[in-house]
């Protein structure tokens, strides 16, 4: 039975397998005798059907290469994100109706770059800092053959995360996106500036140096959040817990990661203008961060991740082990944050020694001695931790063994 393909017009071809190796032996090269078109062609030929798009034959291809790829066969990955690549090459160049191999002409890169930042997809340092003149000379910098060192994974990704192509059309490519962001990360380099636009480039697209996610999204953007990480501390009030928790909506919106230290919050049953047993608990609290970083998904380019921390100290400790079991109140639990715990020495020493601990309420403890237990280190901690120990007036210390 003869197998028909339909084509972007919608008209239709016999299916060719001569083509099909003759694709494979453009994105195979170096690789053509470990990695014989023979297996492709095995994987590959009980998935067609009649009238299988050329979309779809295209998927079906790159599939057949990465399932092939094993320990032994590690080179099935780079064909694939060959064949990837090629995909990408031909959407872009469709779209603007030219041939593959003007997508890294010079006058292509100088037209994606002016018409990026009239968008505001890119920086105004484009506009500003940079002439017609040195981007084209930039554009020497520019090697497509690094494009073929990709594997699958790393294409993925680009596609997916990291170019800046927007209503699915395809027009940054991955050196593209290098050679933008170098001249975005040297715009204020004063001497040597295009030599250090090229280094940097070289460095980046060849993966001697790995970018983090924050620079790899943002450089050549108006959004020039540029970090990964962000710790931030909670306070002890109303006004500044939901302060944090707005912080940390910008921060996951821009694609940063966020470690958030708990230990400042009072516990349960802590006074409130004077009166004991009012306070709430830490979990709640958490619970809203965690439901923001659900919210704020940071537009599915990076998975968020926000860590909650505790001291082992804090008298809420028990509520914020069960922070993640299925058992007790669903109004405490939080299943999409990383729960952290810190440990002073001063702990693991009771603990060899099978002593006893006592957990405190971090407000009271202030309140009544101006003692920030969880702001002390080494030998200054423990001298405070013991001398609370003692002290009659705190309400809340509990003692476990």
């Amino acid at each position: 039975m003869s197998i028909q393909v339909t084509k972007t017009n919608w008209t239709r071809e016999e299916f060719s397998w001569d083509k099909i190796e003759a694709f494979y032996k453009r994105v195979a090269h170096w690789y053509n005798t470990k990695c014989p078109f023979s297996h492709l062609k095995e994987n590959v030929e009980n998935k067609l059907i009649n009238w299988i798009s050329t979309a779809d034959l295209t998927k079906q291809i790159e599939k057949g290469a990465i399932d092939l790829i094993t320990p032994e066969s590690p080179e099935w990955s780079n064909i694939a994100g060959r064949m990837k690549l090629r995909s990408l090459y031909k959407r872009a160049s469709s779209y603007k109706g030219i041939s593959n191999a003007d997508l890294y002409t010079p006058s292509y890169f100088l037209e994606l770059v002016r018409e990026y930042e009239s968008r505001s997809l890119y920086h105004s340092c484009f506009k500003d800092k940079y002439t017609d003149e040195e981007i084209l000379e930039a554009w020497k910098f520019l090697d497509q053959k690094i494009d073929d060192t990709y594997n699958f994974p790393t294409v993925q990704y680009y596609e997916r995360r990291y170019l800046l192509n927007r209503d699915w059309i395809i027009r940054e490519l991955p050196q593209h996106m290098y050679l933008a962001i170098s001249l975005f990360l040297n715009q204020d380099e004063t001497e040597n500036r295009l030599q250090k636009v090229k280094e940097l480039y070289r460095a980046t697209a060849e993966a001697k140096i790995s970018l983090p996610t924050p620079t790899l999204l943002n450089a050549r953007t108006p959004n020039c959040q540029l970090s990964s990480c962000f710790i931030l501390d909670v306070p002890d009030d109303l006004r500044g817990i939901y302060h944090q928790i707005e912080n940390m909506a910008q921060i996951s919106k821009n694609w940063g990661w966020i470690g958030v230290y708990f230990g400042n919050v009072r516990s349960k049953g802590s006074p409130i203008k004077g009166v004991y047993w009012l306070s709430g608990w830490v979990n709640p609290w958490i619970k809203v961060v965690n439901d923001t970083g659900v919210a704020v998904n940071q537009m599915w380019k990076r998975a968020w991740a926000i860590s909650v921390t505790l001291d082992i100290f804090h008298r809420d400790i028990y509520n914020f082990l069960d922070l993640q079991t299925e058992t007790g109140d669903i109004r405490g639990k939080s299943f999409d944050v990383f729960p952290a715990v810190s440990f002073p020495d001063l702990f693991f020493k009771r603990l060899e020694n099978n002593e006893e601990f006592t957990l405190f309420c971090p407000y009271e403890v202030e309140t009544i001695t101006g003692i920030r237990l969880q702001d002390l280190w080494w030998d200054e901690f423990e001298k405070a931790y013991i001398e609370l120990e003692k002290n009659t007036k705190l309400r809340l210390k509990e003692t476990v063994e």
